[in-house]
């Protein structure tokens, strides 16, 4: 449920203590005590500010502990994906007695309200989250996931820098193509990508340049909407692939994404000559971009990532090849296997080691 007036919200008599989950750097520069905390008086509260860039178990369960021990009629999860994984997942895990993963969290603690501070997942509708056990990346899902209120503040984006702007709106961006290519998309979760692929395409490098309101309106609902669309069909293979870039090169999300998002297209374009639903998919995608062939959309696409400076070479990242091929076990199968046409071993190293694209 959407929350368009916050300060009548977080005055209701119903939540007396509230657990505030969020990262150091983000609350500051918000300025949270003023736009958020104000309107908490008289509450009882607990603050858990996260250290880690990535959810881990570790901080996970002291998150855990904590909603234990305080007993929080309410969670407000202000950040971005992390945080808002970290919160999610506590909530629903609080439940159990004994730490368990699963994919079926029917359940949650109490109630959560997620505000983000980016404009890139989507987290805040979304009912699944990710955590990372010894670097391997690990989804936890199911209805007690899921936020039971969001608030969008665009005026919070402003305060990201350039690159966290540029990592995050990708991020978004890719979830969308990634939905469009999806065996688990329909109807709704194509409609939801289409529009968030045109808000993105109109308005992220234009922020990138000018953070102006107006598009962090519309980038904030563009995120939004492309988490609608991956509650739906879940992320598919530029994100299974992402994983290893976040925990082993210390990239961003987003930026990690970006490396495989344009090969996995093309992947499935060069294939799509045998598969009808396949080419009824790139075409949508093409006329997302405004674009009548692959060559055109290329173009554009690298367009794109230049201009919002998101390095892709490998050696100008750091990336080591040599180590990225020992890097498979951490590849999310899951997510790979949810592309629409099946990506076989000799793909994969064409698409991760021997730059597809």
């Amino acid at each position: 449920m959407q929350i368009t007036n916050l300060k009548k919200f977080l005055s209701s008599k119903s939540y007396k203590r509230i657990l505030i989950i969020s990262g150091n750097k983000s609350y500051k520069k918000i300025k949270a005590d003023q736009r958020i905390i104000q309107f908490l008086k008289n509450k009882n509260l607990t603050f858990f500010f996260k250290k880690q860039s990535y959810p881990e178990k570790k901080e996970l369960l002291k998150i855990i502990s904590i909603i234990k021990k305080t007993d929080p009629s309410l969670i407000i999860a202000i950040g971005g994906g992390c945080v808002m994984d970290y919160a999610k997942s506590a909530n629903a895990l609080a439940c159990l007695k004994k730490f368990k993963l699963s994919n079926t969290l029917s359940r949650c603690y109490t109630k959560l309200l997620c505000i983000p501070t980016t404009a890139g997942s989507g987290a805040e509708v979304t009912p699944s989250s990710v955590l990372y056990i010894n670097k391997i990346k690990t989804n936890l899902s199911g209805k007690g996931i899921k936020p039971n209120y969001y608030c969008l503040e665009p005026s919070f984006i402003k305060y990201n820098s350039q690159y966290n702007i540029a990592s995050s709106g990708f991020d978004a961006l890719s979830q969308c193509i990634e939905s469009i290519l999806s065996k688990k998309s329909n109807a709704q979760s194509i409609k939801y990508a289409k529009k968030s692929i045109e808000l993105i395409l109109g308005n992220l490098t234009k922020f990138y340049k000018k953070k102006d309101f107006n598009s962090a309106y519309k980038l904030s609902i563009a995120a939004n909407l492309s988490g609608k669309a991956i509650s739906i069909s879940n992320t598919g293979a530029p994100h299974a692939l992402s994983y290893i870039f976040s925990s082993h090169f210390n990239l961003s999300h987003g930026h990690s994404v970006s490396l495989n998002t344009l090969k996995i297209i093309k992947f499935n374009y060069l294939k799509s000559s045998t598969n009808k639903l396949v080419r009824k998919r790139i075409k949508i995608i093409f006329k997302c971009f405004k674009c009548q062939n692959f060559a055109q959309f290329e173009k554009k696409f690298n367009s794109i990532l230049k201009t919002i400076k998101l390095e892709q070479n490998y050696k100008k990242l750091r990336i080591n090849t040599d180590k990225l091929k020992r890097l498979d076990k951490y590849i999310s199968v899951k997510r790979l296997k949810n592309n629409l046409i099946k990506i076989e071993k000799k793909d994969l190293k064409k698409i991760l080691i021997n730059n597809y694209a």
